[in-house]
């Protein structure tokens, strides 16, 4: 069909790929505030006809970004980390790139991503690949997603949730030459795993909490490795292997990171779980995908209820199209969700959120619950795949490993089932505390602290001031009158 991007692709897959040392490498990770147009970036599924993913995107939110640096052709690039989707996308001029032409299109909600299936050098976490494929956006493109600080987004799925993965194995099948390299179209992270078979196929990461909302300037550090441990975390290999569940026999490009959900607790009793949509799950249990990529994890209805219904003041709302519970910012909520047996509590920092970063006004000391009841075009995503989608506000709280396995595209070191272990960062006491001090030393208005707490001290203290002067004024005055009834007492008293 393209015969001439065929030769081309061929001859491209003729070079040899760089063979960086892949030991394991350890990097930060950045959080920032910011506004942006989608909110989670999990893919539609898509009717044959369609190959392209589409996007979730709910509108105009602030949201928690977590970036990092990626070099494309020498070129330095920040990208977001997401575990929600699998394709390499930079958007920018990049001369020695090898563009091939074949557009590439990638749906979202409102808008679209439209550039052209490319190849460079890439290097991430230390680790150089040659020939990866990318999906190269023009900047004169006008991308939906991100601004200036923003050059692309980083898939850490499977290759078969690939857009890029699916279109250069359509190639494959329809190539006639047989000079394609199978591999050519894989997701980066299994290229750099296939570089060198005796390091384990994972990576990890911890997505930092930033408390300081008063500064919207305030970056958090988080940390994200590949193939080795984050010091200090080094028990999350005592925790459970979590099995990843398989998409269903010809829907692989709805592999996602999906686990089974064992129980979850609010205020400390077990909640009764609808029956998953999941086929084979047991009943009492539920599925969850684990996407980095959104901010606020979407629950079944039920669940959100549980968190915040009880809560004194709290009410459903429906406001710019967003449904989810809103209460008393100093409320504080105690949930967990378990798996394998382990539990695994929310902070109650990560359970409600300033309601200005989703367009909602409110009244004072009012908070938005992060966790959401399922939003229509969730549950569309996921397509029977999982009940929900636990985000940021859910990964906040642990340690995550996270196994390539079996998907891992290559036949020498496909050795296990891929899985997730998870290891607990949120001690229930500290958090406590911590919600505590933050929330009601300053009591926050929208998530702020207020401009009437901010200056407490000052309408404080000026009365008191006055008063003080007042008082003093009057008993100098008594004592002034009293020395002169005195003085004239004496003065009458003399011969």
């Amino acid at each position: 069909m393209f015969p001439s991007r065929y030769t081309f692709l061929a001859l491209l897959a003729a070079g040899l790929l760089a063979s960086s040392p892949v030991s394991g490498l350890q990097f930060p990770v950045s959080a920032r505030l910011k506004q942006r147009d989608e909110l989670g970036r999990l893919p539609k599924r898509q009717s044959a006809a369609q190959t392209n993913p589409m996007e979730i995107t709910l509108e105009s939110l602030q949201n928690v970004e977590y970036t990092s640096a990626v070099m494309v052709e020498g070129q330095p690039f920040q990208v977001l980390l997401d575990t929600g989707s699998a394709d390499l996308n930079i958007m920018g001029t990049i001369p020695t790139a090898k563009d091939t032409g074949i557009p590439v299109t990638v749906n979202f909600a409102s808008g679209a991503e439209e550039g052209q299936m490319s190849f460079g050098t890439v290097t991430f976490a230390g680790y150089t690949v040659q020939q990866q494929v990318f999906n190269h956006v023009s900047v004169n493109a006008g991308a939906s997603g991100g601004g200036a600080e923003d050059n692309g987004l980083l898939g850490l799925g499977m290759s078969s949730g690939s857009v890029l993965h699916q279109m250069y194995q359509q190639m494959l099948t329809n190539d006639t030459t047989a000079m394609l390299a199978p591999n050519l179209g894989d997701a980066l992270l299994d290229r750099i795993f296939q570089q060198n078979t005796s390091s384990p196929n994972f990576m990890s990461f911890t997505l930092a909490r930033d408390t300081d909302t008063t500064d919207a300037n305030s970056v958090a550090i988080g940390n994200f490795t590949l193939s080795e441990l984050i010091p200090g975390l080094e028990n999350i290999t005592s925790m459970p292997k979590l099995p990843v569940l398989t998409a269903p026999q010809g829907d692989s490009d709805l592999q996602h990171w999906t686990i089974t959900v064992d129980a979850i607790m609010a205020n400390g009793a077990p909640l009764t779980l609808p029956t998953s949509v999941v086929s084979g799950t047991s009943t009492g249990q539920m599925v969850a995908v684990l996407d980095s990529g959104f901010t606020f994890p979407q629950v079944p209805p039920m669940v959100a209820q549980a968190f915040y219904g009880s809560i004194p003041g709290a009410e459903l709302s429906n406001s710019s199209g967003l449904t989810a519970w809103t209460f008393p910012c100093t409320a504080q909520v105690n949930a967990s969700f378990m798996f394998g047996g382990m539990n695994y509590p929310i902070h109650p920092l990560d359970l409600s959120f300033d309601p200005t970063i989703v367009g909602m006004s409110l009244p004072n000391n009012t908070c938005l619950g992060a966790f959401q009841p399922i939003e229509a075009a969730a549950t569309q995503a996921l397509d029977g795949i999982g009940d929900m989608v636990l985000g940021m506000a859910f990964l906040r709280n642990t340690y995550t490993l996270m196994n390539y396995g079996d998907f891992v595209d290559s036949t020498t070191d496909a050795t296990e089932q891929p899985y997730v272990q998870l290891l607990s960062t949120t001690d229930p006491t500290t958090a406590a505390a911590e919600f505590a001090t933050i929330r009601t030393a300053a009591p926050p208005y929208n998530g702020y602290a207020s401009l009437t707490h901010q200056f407490m001290p000052v309408f404080v203290a000026i009365p008191i001031f006055v008063v003080v002067v007042i008082v003093a004024f009057i008993v100098w005055l008594n004592l002034r009158r009293k020395r002169a009834n005195r003085d004239t007492k004496n003065m009458i008293q003399l011969p």
